[in-house]
This record gives C-alpha cells, sequence and structure tokens, in this order.
C-alpha cells in the first residue's frame, strides 16, 4: 500500500493512523505512538483498538493490515471485506 505523504520518520515501516496487523495476538489496530529505542536499534509501536493497548511492539511482529476491516493483508490478494492491497 503506497502512503499518500511522505512518512515522519523515513526509517521505519509505519506512521501514525497506519493501520496493522499484530502477529503475536492476531488482531489489528491502527498505529497511535512510535519510539524508537536506540540501545536496540529497534522501532517499536503502540495501537489502539488492541486487547493489550499499553503494550509496545516491535516492527517485526506488525504486518500492513486493511484500513476497513484490519485483516491481515500478509500473502492476500482481498482481505475478508473484499478490498484488495493495491487499492
Amino acid at each position: 500500500m503506497q502512503r499518500p505523504t511522505r512518512p515522519l520518520f523515513p526509517d521505519h515501516k509505519f506512521d501514525f493512523g497506519d493501520p496493522a496487523w499484530v502477529v503475536p495476538i492476531q488482531q489489528g489496530g491502527t498505529i497511535e505512538a512510535i519510539w524508537y529505542r536506540q540501545n536496540d536499534d529497534a522501532w517499536l509501536y503502540r495501537l489502539t483498538g488492541l486487547s493489550q493497548p499499553e503494550k509496545w511492539w516491535h516492527e517485526e511482529k506488525l504486518e500492513n493490515a486493511c484500513p476497513d476491516c484490519g485483516c491481515s493483508w500478509s500473502g492476500m490478494k482481498t482481505c475478508q471485506c473484499g478490498r484488495s492491497p493495491d487499492e
């Protein structure tokens, strides 16, 4: 999925407001906070709409998600709601 504007932080995968799927808990949410942890050289994200909203998730635990239904788009041509990642 292409972003309409340049990312606020250019070296990471997600931006504020992006939909994301959290693989370990199999839930989708929206990026609300971004933190770069320098000692690990890792990007971490907090998402709204999850059963664990206070938890920070490593970037490698997240996948792109449908902005309509929040389902993972990993390896899918369309999601459960019928939307395509190419739209």
